[in-house]
């Protein structure tokens, strides 16, 4: 009984949100530069991400762990979603990036701001140049 409950009240929302039609999909690209300024072998994980308040976030894409002797380094990501969570009339996009560009060389996480787009957009684009050597982040204990 619970599983009917459960179907009938995806179902319903699904009706509700959209119409009980399905919409075309939403594309996402992001691009820019990672900057390190410090003289070292730095390193880094970037993720597109789709925030979302009641369900897990959605990684639209990310570039995996790439190295590095330059300062600079440009990174572009892409991607698609259908939607949003339930009860979501927004996007919410940032990017996060996990790096070792740090003083003493452990990782850490930071995210820049958060960005809103309507849920009706065609595409959406997201583009930051992120100096790492200043952002302080969050320690964590691997790339992710």
């Amino acid at each position: 009984m619970n599983i009917l409950a459960f179907l009938l009240l995806t179902f319903s929302s699904f009706l509700a949100t959209h119409g009980g039609k399905i919409k075309p999909p939403t594309y996402f690209t992001s691009w820019g530069t990672l900057t390190c300024l410090r003289p070292i072998y730095w390193c880094f994980f970037v993720s597109y991400m789709e925030r979302d308040i009641w369900t897990y976030d959605d990684r639209i894409d990310f570039l995996g762990v790439r190295c590095t002797r330059d300062k600079d380094y440009p990174f572009s990501l892409k991607g698609w979603q259908y939607g949003d969570e339930q009860l979501s009339h927004n996007f919410t996009i940032s990017l996060e990036v996990t790096s070792n560009c740090t003083e003493d060389g452990t990782l850490k996480l930071l995210e820049t701001d958060r960005i809103e787009a309507r849920l009706d957009s065609r595409h959406v684009e997201f583009n930051r140049t992120i100096d790492l050597t200043t952002d302080p982040g969050t320690h964590v204990p691997k790339y992710h």
